[in-house]
């Protein structure tokens, strides 16, 4: 493992006491202990280890990888709390294989849905990371940025198909929408542009500041 500076921890034990205090402020839940990791050719992002000899907490490791793309992060380490949700209050010997269970049970999922009524559809999945792995080559893209009512709203698109084109004529005259090209992951974590599209709407405030200065940059036309 490579040396990470101790910012990168106290930012993660920081973004980590905020989400416990607004999700599972009267359970009392305590801290995890967090490892930054740098294993690249590992297939995940993030993973909450918990040790019989250390039953009142957890130990989350996070790829370095992913520290500096705010929204995989987030959804990533928001992933795990609910593994140290689940493994401090339903804790399970992992020495012991008859006792191993599905992670990714009706607990998770139960806690991932009252989450994601909060935070956007689908902002916890049983693989929050994939998306990111599957756009690791950075390959440029085109995202849609869209002021509702003073809030900013993204989602991401391709060229669109020919049913689509007065879809498309009918938002740009809005003259609410701008485009932009990119290669940030965070807008492959939103909507893909359609008809139903309904756009994805941080109510984080440094979030919708980044969305704010990206829309006055952002072209009118794709």
């Amino acid at each position: 493992m490579n040396k990470v500076e101790a910012f990168s921890l106290t930012e993660l034990q920081r973004q980590s006491k905020l989400m416990i205090d607004k999700f599972w402020r009267n359970e009392h839940l305590p801290q995890p202990k967090f490892r930054i990791v740098d294993t690249p050719n590992q297939k995940w992002l993030g993973r909450t280890i918990y040790r019989s000899k250390e039953p009142n907490t957890s130990v989350i490791e996070i790829q370095k990888s992913i520290l500096n793309d705010d929204t995989t992060l987030k959804r990533v380490l928001m992933h795990e709390l609910i593994h140290h949700f689940d493994f401090t209050r339903n804790p399970t010997d992992p020495t012991k294989k008859d006792l191993q269970r599905n992670p990714h049970d009706k607990f998770f999922m139960d806690e991932a849905r009252r989450i994601n009524t909060r935070l956007g559809r689908d902002f916890v999945t049983k693989v929050s990371d994939r998306t990111f792995l599957s756009n690791a080559s950075k390959k440029e893209f085109t995202a849609v940025l869209y002021d509702h009512n003073g809030k900013i709203g993204y989602a991401h698109m391709s060229y669109p198909d020919s049913h689509q084109q007065d879809f498309l004529k009918n938002l740009l005259a809005t003259n609410k929408v701008r485009f932009i090209k990119t290669k940030e992951s965070r807008f492959l974590h939103g909507p893909a542009l359609s008809e139903n599209t309904q756009f994805a709407i941080p109510k984080d405030v440094k979030e919708q500041a980044h969305l704010r200065s990206l829309y006055k940059g952002g072209q009118k036309h794709p």
